[in-house]
């Protein structure tokens, strides 16, 4: 039974890699449940005792990859001192960077679907709990933005509606990656994440020196 139920794990794994890897290879339009099962050499009906139809599939992968990247940025943000609550803020959004460019196909896939989950997943009810997965996934930069209000280094507010408009920036600059490849004497989106960042945190209160100083030590710990 243990055997078994082990067999079961590592074919589920091996089976969002080789669905990664079609991603990667042929975009969306090349993902097919049959050519997967030939991939992985199952037989179609066996590949669907694992996964009951591509919706299914796309938001298993999905889930993978948002969960690898919160573990990324937990796991920056883990050996920051909890005193210094801002520097997390910006160690979570440089984590997240670090990440996307490690593995750009899974932040191309969580960016395209957060852009159109229905064009990927139509049907509401599996769309949405990938949402609510990103939302957990913003754990430390909720906890820091209460800690940094705590310790009154920002003015009071919502530390989720905080937290995913930093999201909302990091991912939307971050996308821009092609466009500044095109024109990089115009603009440097890496570079335009911390600055919105930044700007983010004195409009919300936090003074311009504490601010300065978590830039300076993120920018040493590089």
């Amino acid at each position: 039974m243990v055997a078994r139920a082990q067999h079961r794990v590592e074919t589920h794994a091996r089976i969002l890699e080789a669905a990664m890897a079609m991603v990667v290879e042929s975009g969306f339009e090349g993902l097919s449940m049959r050519a997967l099962a030939r991939r992985v050499e199952l037989t179609p009906g066996a590949l669907y005792r694992y996964f009951d139809g591509q919706d299914a599939l796309i938001v298993a992968l999905t889930a993978q990859v948002i969960d690898e990247l919160g573990a990324a940025v937990s796991e920056a943000v883990h050996g920051v001192p909890a005193n210094r609550p801002l520097l997390r803020v910006l160690t979570a959004a440089e984590a997240y960077r670090l990440h996307s460019l490690a593995h750009p196909n899974r932040f191309g896939l969580v960016s395209m679907l957060l852009a159109a989950p229905r064009m990927l997943i139509p049907e509401r009810e599996r769309a949405r709990p990938l949402v609510d997965r990103m939302l957990t996934s913003l754990a430390p930069l909720l906890e820091s933005f209460a800690a940094a209000e705590a310790a009154g280094q920002l003015a009071a507010g919502s530390p989720i509606d905080r937290a995913v408009m930093c999201f909302a920036t990091i991912q939307g600059m971050l996308t821009l990656r092609k466009q500044a490849a095109h024109a990089p004497e115009l603009f440097d989106p890496e570079q335009l994440m911390l600055e919105a960042i930044c700007s983010h945190l004195v409009g919300w209160g936090a003074p311009h020196a504490d601010v300065a100083r978590a830039r300076t030590d993120l920018g040493g710990a590089r």
